[in-house]
């Protein structure tokens, strides 16, 4: 009864592994005067904008082109967690040059 339990409980848990986080990569490279951005934002395992949030190398990179910290985290927060362009990536990639060219840097 318990090793029934224990492989039962082994299965669910190599289920909830493979149906975990993806990582939402989109390859915009949006090239600026000074730089390429990388657009790269986590996605959790639901369809919901929940544990949404920008990876660092999108942080990284928006740094690069003259952001703040804040600043590089407030466009990536804001593009990441619009539920509106979740997996529409030309939209994504449209959301993230706005916000480039309307964000002062520092």
């Amino acid at each position: 009864m318990i090793y029934n339990i224990l492989r039962a409980a082994a299965a669910a848990g190599l289920v909830a592994l493979c149906a975990g986080p993806v990582l939402a990569e989109q390859p915009s490279d949006d090239a600026t005067a000074q730089g390429v951005v990388k657009v790269s934002c986590f996605r959790g395992p639901f369809t919901a904008v929940i544990w949404d949030h920008p990876n660092e190398s999108f942080v990284d990179t928006l740094m690069d082109i003259g952001f703040s910290h804040d600043r590089a985290v407030e466009i990536g927060e804001r593009v990441c967690r619009d539920e509106r362009i979740v997996d529409h990536h030309d939209q994504i990639v449209a959301r993230t040059r706005e916000l480039i060219a309307s964000t002062p840097r520092n």
